[in-house]
C-alpha cells in the first residue's frame, strides 16, 4: 500500500473521532471492482487518520490487475473473528459486499455459532457503500447488468456497446468536480445547482428523514494538476459561476459533462493511484483485467453473487443477530437506489438512522474525495457523540 499521500490544507482535513467516543477500534475496508492497492491508497490513509496506522486493514478488489492473494478471504475472515469483540468497523464498497459474503461464509464454516454469540456481534458495525448483491430475482439481476453498462458509459465515459451508444459523462464530470473542486463556489451552492441541472439523476430531491452528508470544501487533488490544468479549473470555475448566477441550469449540466471530458485523464490517474505511487495506471489495468488471477472460481462466485441477492440475504440475517449496519449512498449513484436501502430496513421509520446520502457525489466518489472518505462512512453512533 502506497504511503505517499500529499499533505492537504488544514481546512480540508476530516477531523477524526476521539478514540474514547468511537465504538470501533479497528477498520476493515473492502474495495469495489477494479480498485488496486495503489488506487485505494488515499482511502486507506483517510481511514488510518481516523483509526490509527496499525488499526486498518484494506483490500483492493479481487477483480483488478494486482497480483492476487489466494488467501484474501481467509484473511478477511480472520480479521473479523479476531477483532469483532473489541470493536470493528467493516466498510464494504460496491463489489466489496460480495467479497464480504465470501469471508462470512468462511467464518460460519469454521465456527457455525460465531454470529450467534452477542459478544461477537454487539461491537461489529458494517457500513455498505452502494453495495452489490441486492437484486431480487432474474429481473433484478438483469436490471443490475443494465446499470453496469450505464456505469461504464456515464461514469467511465466509454462507448457501450462500442460504436453504437456514444458515452455520456455526467457522472464522470461529478467525479471530476469531487477530485478537482471549483474555485469560489461553496459545496452547498454547487450541490443545489447540480440538483436543478440534473433532477432526474439526483436522489436528494424531496428526501425527508435521510441523513445528508456534504463533502467538505478542500483541495483534494488540485495540487497534482499541471499549471495549464489549474488554469482550466479556474476558467471552468468562472463559467460555472456565471451559469449559476444566471440560473442557466442547462448550461450547468453541459459544463458538468465537459468538465468530465476535459479532466478524464487526470481523473483516471486518481483512480489508478498514479498520484500516490508508480503502479500501473487505471487505463492499463482495464486492458489486462482478464489475465493473471489466482482463484478464478472465487472471482466468478463473487461476481455471480453481485448480480444476485445472496449478500442482501446474509447481511439481513446478521442484522437480526445484532450486527449494526448502515448504508452510504452517493446522491448520483448509478447502482444503488435509496429506496432499495429503505426496503432493507423495512421502511422509512426504521431506516432514518441507518442511511446516509453523500451530497453531490457519484458512485466512485471514494478515491476522489481522498482524506474526507472516512468521515462519510463514519458510523452514525460515532457521529452523534463526536460533538
Amino acid at each position: 500500500m502506497s504511503e505517499g499521500i500529499g499533505s492537504q490544507p488544514e481546512e480540508s482535513q476530516a477531523l477524526p473521532v476521539p478514540e474514547s467516543k468511537r465504538e470501533a477500534n479497528r477498520c476493515l475496508f473492502i474495495s469495489g471492482a477494479l480498485a488496486t492497492t495503489a488506487g485505494i491508497a488515499g482511502i486507506k490513509e483517510s481511514l488510518r487518520t481516523e483509526y490509527g496506522i496499525e488499526n486498518v486493514e484494506a483490500f483492493g478488489s479481487i477483480f483488478c490487475s494486482d497480483p492476487q492473494n489466494p488467501r484474501r478471504f481467509e484473511q478477511m475472515a480472520d480479521y473479523i473473528q479476531s477483532n469483532s469483540k473489541d470493536g470493528l468497523h467493516v466498510v464494504a464498497y460496491s463489489l466489496g459486499s460480495s467479497e464480504l459474503l465470501q469471508a462470512i461464509k468462511l467464518i460460519v464454516k469454521k465456527d457455525p455459532n460465531f454470529f450467534e454469540k452477542n459478544e461477537n456481534t454487539k461491537n461489529l458495525h458494517i457500513s455498505l457503500v452502494s453495495p452489490s448483491g441486492f437484486n431480487k430475482g432474474v429481473i433484478g439481476g438483469l436490471r443490475y447488468f443494465g446499470r453496469v453498462l450505464k456505469f461504464v458509459r456515464n461514469e467511465g465515459g466509454r462507448e457501450v456497446p462500442p460504436g453504437i451508444f456514444k458515452p455520456k459523462a455526467p457522472h464522470l464530470g461529478i467525479n471530476a468536480l469531487t477530485a478537482f473542486p471549483l474555485a469560489g463556489i461553496e459545496p452547498e451552492e454547487l450541490n443545489e445547482a447540480l440538483r436543478l441541472a440534473m433532477p432526474k439523476l439526483s436522489q436528494g430531491i424531496d428526501r425527508e428523514g435521510i441523513e445528508k452528508v456534504p463533502l467538505e470544501k478542500g483541495q483534494r487533488y488540485l495540487d497534482k494538476l499541471t499549471d495549464e490544468e489549474k488554469k482550466t479549473v479556474k476558467l471552468y470555475s468562472e463559467m460555472f459561476r456565471s451559469a449559476i448566477d444566471n440560473r442557466n441550469y442547462k448550461a450547468v449540466a453541459n459544463l458538468v459533462e465537459r468538465y468530465g471530458e476535459v479532466f478524464k485523464n487526470p481523473l483516471w490517474k486518481v483512480f489508478g493511484g498514479d498520484f500516490e505511487s508508480t503502479k500501473t495506471p487505471m487505463i492499463e489495468q482495464t486492458k489486462s483485467i482478464v489475465g493473471g488471477y489466482i482463484g478464478l472460481l472465487r472471482t466468478l462466485r463473487t461476481l455471480v453473487d453481485a448480480f444476485g441477492s445472496a449478500p442482501m440475504k446474509e447481511l439481513a440475517k446478521l442484522k437480526e443477530k445484532g450486527v449494526k449496519m448502515d448504508f452510504v449512498i452517493p446522491e448520483y449513484d448509478i447502482y444503488m437506489k435509496l429506496d432499495q436501502a429503505i426496503k432493507f430496513f423495512e421502511g422509512p421509520e426504521k431506516s432514518s438512522n441507518n442511511i446516509r446520502m453523500i451530497e453531490g457525489a457519484a458512485h466512485s466518489y471514494g478515491a476522489p474525495s481522498r482524506e474526507q472518505f472516512a468521515g462519510t462512512v463514519r458510523p452514525s453512533s460515532d457521529n452523534s457523540t463526536a460533538g
